[in-house]
């Protein structure tokens, strides 16, 4: 999800210290996938762009707080924590990051277990600037399986979103259905 002029509806003061664009990653428990996403973001083709990582810690009894401080070096990344959870635990999450302000005139939305190609940073600005009249962006997610073990629940789904996606399989060709290639890290 992409929000590019969605912050000045929102109340966000802009000036010139603010990212171009804010990366808000929620997690809860999940510091290595979280681990994997901040690399691709990490090592993501940024010239030219100010962006920001914003995790926020949705009450996690893991290392995720020690994985997004081994990334300070690496790409500016803040830390919020948010204690409150329940059915809705990925919504204060965002509303956190939200709150906090501070946020670029591009605001992205990333799972922790998404693995974002190289040049996506880039291909969500230039779409961005392509459309300046749109406020909302989605995006196809390609499922990587894993070859083995797996869980049963999983097995229907499996076969389920193949076929949904085989239309998509292989084409990467249209900037607005698929930007770059799978993070390779």
């Amino acid at each position: 999800v992409v929000l590019p002029r969605g912050t000045r509806s929102l109340g966000v003061k802009m000036d010139e210290s603010s990212p171009h664009i804010s990366v808000i990653v929620p997690t809860r428990n999940r510091a290595d996938s979280l681990r994997v996403t901040l690399e691709c973001l990490a090592s993501a083709d940024r010239k030219g762009i100010r962006a920001e990582i914003i995790v926020v810690d949705n009450g996690s009894s893991d290392h995720t707080k020690e994985v997004v401080a081994s990334f300070q070096d690496r790409i500016p990344v803040r830390y919020l924590y948010e204690p409150a959870q329940g059915v809705s635990g990925k919504s204060h999450s965002l509303n956190s990051a939200l709150d906090a302000g501070g946020l670029g005139e591009i605001i992205a939305v990333l799972d922790d277990d998404m693995s974002p190609p190289p040049d996506w940073i880039q291909g969500v600005v230039r779409i961005c600037q392509r459309m300046p009249d749109k406020d909302l962006f989605g995006g196809d997610i390609f499922t990587i399986w894993p070859s083995e073990d797996v869980p049963d629940w999983a097995r229907s789904m499996r076969s389920q979103m193949l076929i949904l996606s085989a239309g998509e399989m292989g084409d990467a060709r249209s900037e607005e259905r698929r930007v770059g290639k799978e993070c390779r890290s």
